[in-house]
């Protein structure tokens, strides 16, 4: 896992909520970027390549689905939470289908988006490192590592600090999302 604290980019039109959001992230030591437009959001999130991308449906020029359409377009994969004040149970499904992660409405729980936040990280960190533990390389067939498929999420769940059962259900849930 990082040492260093994770990246999000925060994509809001609405400056003192986004202001009130950042400050929030960054009180449980995220570093946060913040953009007003989607035009912004997509340039910060292709040149900074953020952790994690907050972004509002609703945007003065475009939606937040662009942001997401074109990091997918560029080959980029991260996990990303729409935000909306005017969210349809349709709005919801569509996003969810183009790849995001999570659609919250507003008014927010900051408490709600923490903890999204907190599980969508450490999720893709996991998935990070189990794909690193899965790849076979020269360094991983000299300590054993290849085709101890048991031992490897053994040794993922020790090094994450997670128990095997969550591990097992996170690998799961990643089976499962791609043979969908």
């Amino acid at each position: 896992m990082r040492s260093n604290p994770s990246s999000i980019l925060l994509v809001e039109d609405d400056a003192s909520l986004r202001a009130l959001l950042a400050e929030e992230l960054e009180v449980d030591g995220y570093r946060v970027s913040c953009a007003g437009t989607a035009d912004e959001g997509s340039r910060l999130a292709l040149d900074t390549g953020p952790d994690l991308i907050v972004s509002d449906l609703r945007l003065p020029d475009g939606d937040g689905l662009s942001i997401l359409r074109q990091l997918q377009a560029e080959g980029r994969s991260v996990p990303f939470v729409i935000i909306t004040a005017f969210g349809t149970v349709d709005q919801a499904v569509e996003a969810l289908k183009a790849g995001a992660d999570d659609f919250l409405t507003k008014p927010l729980s900051t408490d709600h988006l923490r903890l999204k936040v907190r599980r969508l990280l450490a999720h893709a960190a996991i998935t990070s490192e189990l794909a690193r533990y899965q790849s076979p390389s020269a360094e991983d067939a000299s300590l054993g590592l290849v085709g101890d498929v048991e031992g490897n999420k053994r040794r993922a769940a020790q090094i994450l600090g997670v128990n095997r059962r969550t591990l097992y259900r996170w690998l799961d849930s990643e089976k499962d999302q791609a043979n969908d």
